[in-house]
């Protein structure tokens, strides 16, 4: 068989410096690439009279070649495609060889062409296989499976970085007088195919570095990624005792290839770094046992990972599983049972309506825990007994009451009974001052009503409110009859420093499926952005910091979003939308939890998708992740993923917890991580005493205590006793226990993370470019639209996109010059047909300006032009060089001082010092700074410019 191959050669990778004899880096500079039949190909390198005979400088600065086409520079971005595998074969002392006859039998059948390398020797046969492909694989499908051709040439090559895209090769060449060392081999066959390479699964079970209390299984080619890249990041910069020891882990991982500890020695003048790497792989061979037991886990060197290395081998499954047959009926039953607590059970159409006059309140303090969704605020909303509190305006005013005939009192005033938490203080002091305001109301007697304090969850875990407010619910109770704290998600415990006479529990059954999904990572922005983008459902997402909720809008320019954070709720567009609880045609109701609790959405879905993304600075709790999934009343079924924070570890070690192995230094580091992350907990709680005394149940209260001299938890070294406890987790893992069962006690079903997001950056930022192009082509006709040509004004009652913004600040730039025709005739004409839509509106700006004010170069452009062309309607390219070249020498002379005659200030890209134009190219690219026209070939073949106009557009 036979067809053409292609051959890229470059500069050698390190070059002597002839003045200093000093060793340096090339640039690795393409030299040629060039084409050539198979056979032909072979032959001519088959002659070993053709290759270069050199000593070890020679050899060092010997011309490299890739399999493939490159162009200016060798390396990934600049290779084009690969047409050809070459295999390194380099056999090494101590090492089982890779035989000939291993290769041919591997190789059976296949078309490929062997030739020995300079060092081959006879007791180690080194040499590469030339292996052409069928077709030609592009450099985007050569990367996608290379950990597949890893996998699938395991059993020959040993050295994996000869699949690296853009790895070059010495070309053939033999030491001085050691020619008859020097052998080619030619075997006929068929061409290879890439689709013959199996793709490898990536994964066979969990990956997760920060779950050290049990062992996880990685798959080889997790292995090999992971140390190739500790190896890269540590290149050159271990001591002898740091390599073994990385040597070890190595071994102890199931990685017996010496390049990489190689790739990691520091620099020794007496000894080479792969003699010494050798030495290190032999001795850990021999006794990796006995150093450090068995902590050689797969986190050890995790600190010198790179940014995406988990998300390129992301979880597939949850590690942690609950029982099948958990009901959480049954589990808030026996919650209730126990504590004392009074039980109802809502069918999937019941309302808490139904239970309000069956429910026996007591005098004093009653806390009503009611699934989201049953109808409480609005039960009590039209009980004209109780006054609800609410903590944001958005829920007051949805919680407004109504008199006897039916009508809405006056919106958000605690005298009518319906308020925010800030406005108990009005009461308060009206109170106080004798009641004026009341009685001038409805003249309430509080002696015989009740508070209702709704969503009082908010109280604990929000920051967003005042002490002087949360103070003035408190104490108004006092006035009341009786008090009912409510929320969907709250437990009386929060509130230490409040005496319950009374608990109520309220289950129902939901209409809708709840799904989630848990993705425990330190980049859950880098996953979190993966799956947004891949989704076409409807949904919210929630993030509680505004930046990072611009970044997500601007990222995804092409989905429409409302936004409602505390800055936007008051707009006329949002307060609509919550009022007629609709999504209003939005993709993503985006915000922070203190404006999007409290939503509902009746929109009819079958599916839709909840994101809740954590941030360094903000951790969702169960309660508030529940609060906002069940905002949707009416869809089928609601996916909520979760994406936390991993636990950052700078120097992980795993404890082996066999009885054997256990020492008081390892609980006491226990201990010491329990009470860091109890610490942390601690300065985020509001309610500092309900947090110590429910966090007692939430960590080995035996190894840590809570000492008030420093007011912080601290390990508690006379508890320790490590004999009494068989621990195999910290603190944390199992904080994410506890963390997904409360989940599921609000009625959540877990799924498999499953997606294996690998989010190559290129690919990102080509679909984000895409997005980009399709928001900004759809925003040039949408603009037309939303513009009055009889007025001159947009319309200010729509909502702009962000391209649409910036289109129309163009516009309305252009209008400033008070010329509405053009604006009229010209842009809302041209507009929607513009290939660069900002660029067209700045030139037809800069077309304005140089009509209303002149322009010193075009109008020499324009004279020189004429007098050029002396009566035709053409001048030739390089009559057009001669024009250009004469204007730019009068800018560099000084004539034009201002930025737009300087061309911006950047004559200097067009012109050389010399005031020479620096290409064929610089002439056009500087003149349609000012002009426009049509290029021409004439029937003599010479080319030229025709029909010009003095104005970028030329519709000005």
């Amino acid at each position: 068989m036979n067809r053409t191959i292609t051959i890229t050669r470059t500069e050698s990778v390190k070059y002597i410096d002839k003045y200093t004899q000093e060793i340096r880096s090339t640039w690795q500079k393409v030299q040629n690439t060039y084409s050539q039949e198979w056979d032909e190909f072979c032959k001519v390198w088959g002659d070993t009279n053709n290759w270069s005979e050199l000593d070890k400088n020679g050899k060092l600065q010997h011309t490299m070649f890739l399999g493939g086409a490159c162009y200016t520079k060798r390396n990934d971005a600049n290779t084009v495609f690969r047409s050809m595998f070459i295999l390194d074969i380099d056999n090494q002392e101590g090492e089982e060889l890779t035989t000939m006859e291993m290769v041919d039998e591997f190789l059976e059948g296949y078309d490929y062409f062997v030739y020995s390398t300079y060092s081959n020797t006879p007791e180690y046969p080194r040499f590469r296989v030339m292996l052409p492909l069928l077709d030609d694989v592009k450099a985007e499908d050569w990367k996608e499976r290379q950990s597949d051709m890893k996998a699938f040439f395991s059993p020959i090559v040993q050295d994996t970085s000869c699949f690296t895209l853009s790895q070059g090769q010495i070309m053939p060449c033999y030491p001085l007088d050691k020619k008859h060392l020097a052998f080619t081999k030619r075997n006929q066959g068929v061409f290879f195919s890439l689709d013959t390479i199996p793709k490898v699964l990536k994964r066979d079970l969990v990956i997760d570095q920060f779950k050290t209390y049990q062992r996880n299984a990685y798959s080889d080619d997790t292995i090999l990624d992971y140390v190739d890249s500790v190896s890269i990041a540590l290149q050159g910069s271990l001591e002898r005792s740091k390599a073994f020891m990385f040597a070890c882990w190595c071994v102890a991982n199931g990685i017996n290839d010496p390049q990489y500890v190689e790739r990691v020695l520091r620099y020794d003048a007496n000894k080479t770094a792969y003699e010494r790497a050798i030495a290190h792989m032999i001795n850990a061979s021999k006794s990796f046992m006995n150093y450090c037991g068995n902590n050689y886990h797969m986190g050890f060197y995790s600190k010198h990972l790179p940014a995406d290395f988990w998300i390129k081998h992301a979880p597939q499954a949850e590690t942690f599983k609950f029982d099948s047959t958990f009901d959480r009926f049954s589990q808030a039953k026996k919650e209730a049972n126990e504590k004392g607590w009074s039980y109802y059970e809502l069918p999937v159409t019941g309302r808490y309506g139904e239970l309000h006059d069956q429910i026996d309140y007591v005098d004093g303090n009653n806390f009503l825990i009611s699934d989201c969704g049953t109808g409480k605020s609005h039960t009590m909303m039209n009980d004209p007994m109780c006054i609800v509190l609410s903590p944001y305006t958005l829920l007051a005013e949805q919680t407004t009451k109504r008199d006897a005939d039916g009508n809405l009192y006056p919106m958000n005033d605690i005298f009518y009974g319906s308020a925010t938490y800030d406005q108990a203080e009005k009461l308060l002091n009206d109170h106080l001052s004798g009641g004026k305001k009341n009685k001038e109301a409805l003249n309430y007697d509080y002696k015989e009503m009740t508070l209702v304090i709704d969503e009082c969850h908010v109280l604990y875990n929000s920051s967003n409110f005042r002490r002087k407010a949360i103070r003035a619910v408190f104490s108004i109770m006092k006035l009341f009859k009786r008090v009912i704290f409510m929320s969907g998600t709250a437990r009386p415990e929060y509130f230490s420093n409040v005496h319950f006479d009374k608990v109520i529990r309220v289950c129902k059954h939901y209409p809708f499926t709840k799904k989630i999904s848990i993705f425990d990572h330190h980049n859950v922005y880098g996953l979190a952005y993966s799956l947004i983008q891949q989704s076409n459902l409807p949904g919210i997402i929630l993030v509680n910091n505004k930046e990072d909720i611009e970044d997500i809008i601007k990222k995804y320019s092409d989905l429409k979003f409302k936004e409602i954070t505390a800055d936007t709720k008051s707009d006329t567009v949002i307060k609509d939308m919550i009022k007629r609880s609709t999504v209003d045609g939005s993709d993503y109701i985006i915000g922070t939890i203190s404006v999007v609790e409290g939503l509902n959405f009746t929109d009819e879905f079958p599916e839709v998708n909840v994101f809740i993304i954590h941030t360094e600075r903000t951790v969702f709790s169960t309660e508030q992740i529940e609060q906002v999934t069940n905002r949707w009343r009416n869809a089928e079924k609601i996916n909520t993923y979760v994406f936390r924070h991993g636990v950052e570890v700078e120097d992980p070690v795993e404890i082996d917890f066999s009885e054997g192995s256990l020492t008081t230094e390892d609980f006491i580091s226990l201990a010491t991580e329990n009470a860091e992350i109890a610490n942390r907990k601690l300065s985020k709680a509001m309610d500092k005493q309900a947090f110590r005394n429910t966090y007692h149940n939430t960590c080995f209260s035996e190894m840590i205590r809570f000492d008030t001299t420093f007011n912080q938890y601290v390990p508690d070294y006379q508890l320790i006793d490590y004999r009494m406890y068989d621990i195999r987790r910290s603190n944390e893992q199992l904080d994410l226990q506890m963390y997904m069962f409360e989940l599921e006690c609000y009625g959540f079903h877990f799924c498999d993370t499953t997606y294996a997001f690998s989010l190559d950056i290129r690919e990102e930022k080509a679909a984000q470019r895409e997005a980009k192009k399709q928001a900004m082509k759809n925003a040039q006709e949408t603009i037309v639209e939303k513009y009055d040509t009889s007025t001159g004004r947009f319309d200010d009652s729509v909502s702009y996109t962000n391209e649409e913004k910036k289109l129309r600040k163009q516009i309305q730039e252009i209008l400033a010059y008070g010329v509405r025709d053009v604006v009229n005739d010209v842009v809302m004409v041209e507009l929607p047909n513009a290939t660069n839509p900002q660029k067209f509106l700045s030139n037809v700006k800069f077309d304005l300006q140089n009509k209303l004010h002149g322009n010193l170069i075009t109008a020499e452009i324009k004279r020189l032009w004429l007098q050029v062309a002396n009566g035709r309607d053409y001048i030739m390219n390089n009559e057009k060089e001669v024009i250009a070249e004469s204007v730019l020498r009068m800018i560099r002379t000084g004539r034009y001082e201002d930025q737009l005659h300087m061309a911006g200030g950047q004559y200097g890209q067009f012109v050389n010092d010399q005031g020479q134009l620096k290409t064929q190219k610089s002439a056009d690219t500087f003149l349609k700074l000012f002009v426009c026209y049509e290029s021409y070939k004439g029937q003599n073949g010479v080319r030229g410019s025709k029909n010009v106009k003095f104005s970028r557009t030329g519709l000005i």
